[in-house]
């Protein structure tokens, strides 16, 4: 891992060490109370007091594309939508129909589906459910065209801004944000890292592949729910990135997706350890998960005991029609396909139900494709933690249900409710000469059949 200079939020004067690399980098101490700064034991956890009382987790996903010859990602907190098209003018396949009416909303006068209900319409992000009942979410802004960090109640009401509050933070996109399981933190991506020379030249391009849903030049930061301490824990050189963080249950490890080389591109998984203790927060004993030598992998799950990952992955990082889930044993090593590798779909974002038995993940599976697509229509899917019975559960991109949208629909992202009743989804729906505007989309909350 490419180590560059600690960064930190100017009011955060504790020290860290982004792992047994980068021990010489510290955060400069100027007081001798800093260890009380990441204590965060007597901060109000936004609980239930007013709360939707309903349970929690979530994710995301990812994919690449050269744009104009540079190295620009496309995908993991995003989804299929997040594969980038060959020019900033140019839009991803859309549905031909200009019915827009009510597309963002499906409870309600004229839209009434029972089991969806839209807690964010048109410009919400990835989402993470958290076990204290409150989503983690990015949404983009339209005043600052920045992706920031909130938090919501499950029933979507009470939206608080986060990482908008960090003086550091608010100055980039900063999104894709992950709980930890204390509920005091959150991991996020922001977009920090020094711009290379073809951004001026390429501004549009440039300024969606930093988004969360892409990670180009991100680096991860932790936060606290209130904003008042956050820190860099990557510190990556220019062109490089990061996609989908997620804390393992036990909130002692870190998992991640990293691009480490950009022609051609190439990502690899890390796995790190994560403490906060009297130098701050930060990453120790970083490994390098590359199981399978292919050129991208993109992050999804810890099991329920910590000791196994689900991520999703291809052989080649431009390919945007096979992309399989894979289930991976920390201890030996060992893969298993849970989907098959040679099937001419694209399936992303796998998460363990809170008892281990059951996989949600989204697939383009039995849905009508372009033939030249570069991003692919999604639905959510669920099967059993082995991959067998698989069985379909949305049906955005089918005419003639409920949910059906007349649109090009990709699910972005997914969460359980720690109880499994419901998950949380990241739908993107696009009509025909609609403008990329960043992947932004509804964040529904869906109740399992």
């Amino acid at each position: 891992m490419s180590l560059k200079k600690v960064r930190s939020s100017p009011d955060l004067p504790v020290e860290s060490h982004a792992g047994s690399e980068s021990s010489a980098f510290r955060f400069p101490r100027d007081t001798n109370d800093h260890p009380k700064l990441w204590d965060l034991s007597n901060l109000p956890i936004l609980l239930t007091s007013n709360c939707f009382m309903m349970p929690t987790r979530f994710v995301r996903l990812t994919r690449l594309a050269c744009l104009a010859g540079f190295p620009l990602l496309t995908a993991a907190a995003l989804s299929p939508l997040s594969a980038q098209v060959p020019n900033a003018e140019s839009t991803t396949d859309s549905a031909d129909t200009v019915d827009t009416a009510n597309l963002y909303h499906f409870n309600g006068q004229g839209k009434v589906c029972p089991r969806i209900v839209s807690l964010v319409e048109k410009t919400g992000g990835r989402v993470d459910w958290g076990g204290n009942n409150q989503i983690a979410f990015d949404q983009f802004d339209t005043n600052s065209k920045h992706f920031q960090a909130w938090i919501m109640n499950a029933d979507g009401s009470s939206p608080r801004a986060v990482t908008s509050l960090n003086s550091t933070l608010a100055q980039n996109d900063a999104g894709n944000p992950a709980w930890h399981p204390s509920g005091n933190y959150l991991v996020v991506q922001a977009a920090d890292i020094a711009p290379p020379p073809w951004s001026s030249l390429k501004p549009d391009i440039y300024r969606r592949a930093i988004n969360p849903g892409l990670g180009f030049n991100n680096d991860l930061w932790i936060t606290s729910i209130d904003a008042s301490h956050a820190a860099a824990l990557t510190h990556l050189d220019t062109g490089h990135g990061v996609l989908n963080p997620h804390f393992s249950r036990s909130g002692d490890y870190l998992l991640w997706s990293e691009m480490v080389e950009g022609h051609p591109q190439k990502w690899v998984m890390r796995l790190a350890k994560f403490r906060v203790d009297s130098d701050g927060p930060h990453l120790t004993d970083i490994k390098t998960l590359d199981p399978l030598n292919n050129a991208f992998y993109g992050a999804d799950d810890f099991s329920p005991d910590d000791k196994q990952i689900l991520f999703s992955t291809t052989k080649d990082a431009a390919d945007t029609t096979h992309r399989s889930i894979v289930r991976m044993d920390l201890a030996t090593g060992k893969t298993k396909y849970l989907t098959d590798a040679g099937d001419v779909e694209w399936n992303e974002n796998a998460h363990y139900s809170p008892d281990g038995t059951k996989i949600l993940w989204t697939s383009s599976r039995g849905i009508e494709q372009k033939p030249d697509r570069k991003v692919n229509r999604t639905d959510v899917w669920i099967m059993r933690a082995d991959g067998s019975d698989p069985e379909r559960l949305t049906f955005f991109n089918q005419p003639g249900t409920p949910e059906f949208r007349h649109a090009f629909n990709v699910v972005g992202d997914l969460s359980w409710s720690p109880d499994a009743k419901w998950f949380a989804a990241f739908l993107i729906s696009r009509i025909k000469g609609q403008a990329p505007d960043d992947f932004t989309g509804s964040i529904l909350r869906v109740t399992l059949p």
